[in-house]
């Protein structure tokens, strides 16, 4: 009988989650991925923006956060008026 655990075994593999702030301060510096921009939130809270390419959440937990944003998502992350594109 095949074991229910390993879908979610593939799915923890594949899920690699954004964190910012004090959070990410705690965490090992890791690479930004190989094709992404990297943007700064300006607002005045926090924001969240789903790439509408990739699907992938991107949070921005307070102002000045930043964030590296895969390219296939760009052109429309680009249209949010509180980021800015830093590279």
């Amino acid at each position: 009988m095949p074991c229910c655990g390993k879908g979610r075994e593939q799915l923890s593999e594949s899920f690699q989650p954004i964190v910012t702030g004090a959070a990410a301060r705690d965490l090992p510096t890791r690479p930004a991925p190989r094709f992404a921009i990297e943007f700064e939130y300006t607002g005045a809270t926090g924001l969240t923006v789903e790439g509408p390419i990739t699907g992938r959440i991107y949070r921005f937990d307070q102002p000045f956060s930043r964030l590296a944003i895969d390219v296939r998502d760009m052109p429309s992350v680009e249209q949010v008026p509180v980021l800015r594109r830093l590279g």
